[in-house]
């Protein structure tokens, strides 16, 4: 009889710090509601665990606020980026650890249900915040994958995976795609 109560007495207590991790996970996200940090010459620009965009407190791109084709919501995350060589580094938060980064200059987000659905491009070299409009989706409802940017002034050219090439005209306008 003693043995059956102490293997009930340790089954309760593995189930009690099962409850207890589960806990601490959520804990953990409602303590870190801020995935990913960049600074630029704004302010912070902070990527939130609902895929928001906020600088200075100020929402600039709402996650789970627009839906894909399927009805599913999209989240913002940061593809690539460009960053100012010159400025000093600074302790910024990603996934609630702190890392050390330079100014940001230009953002790629992308706009992310199941798939990546589209990009925008949030610039910050001029005097204020600017965000393009979407670009990327293909007649399948999604886009490829972000290869690589390349950045320059006034243009700048953007990379997929697959050989598709867009071009950022600064605080203007994205075309293409073009085949690379």
């Amino acid at each position: 009889m003693k043995f059956i109560k102490a293997i009930i007495l340790l089954l309760l207590l593995s189930l009690s710090q099962a409850g207890f991790a589960e806990k601490d996970k959520l804990d953990f996200v409602k303590d870190h509601p801020i995935k990913k940090e960049e600074y630029s010459k704004f302010g912070m620009i902070q990527i939130t665990n609902d895929g928001s965009v906020v600088l200075n407190d100020k929402v600039l791109l709402r996650g789970n606020f627009e839906k894909d084709d399927f009805d599913t919501t999209i989240d913002y995350s940061i593809a690539g980026a460009q960053y100012d060589k010159t400025s000093p580094w600074k302790d910024v938060q990603a996934y609630g650890e702190k890392i050390k980064h330079q100014s940001v200059l230009r953002l790629v987000l992308v706009g992310r249900s199941q798939n990546p659905v589209y990009y925008r491009i949030l610039d910050l070299t001029g005097k204020e915040p600017y965000i393009s409009e979407k670009f990327g989706k293909n007649e399948y409802h999604w886009t490829n994958e972000f290869a690589s940017a390349e950045w320059g002034k006034n243009k700048s050219y953007i990379n997929l995976v697959g050989g598709i090439m867009y071009l950022y005209t600064t605080y203007k306008d994205v075309q293409g795609p073009f085949a690379y």
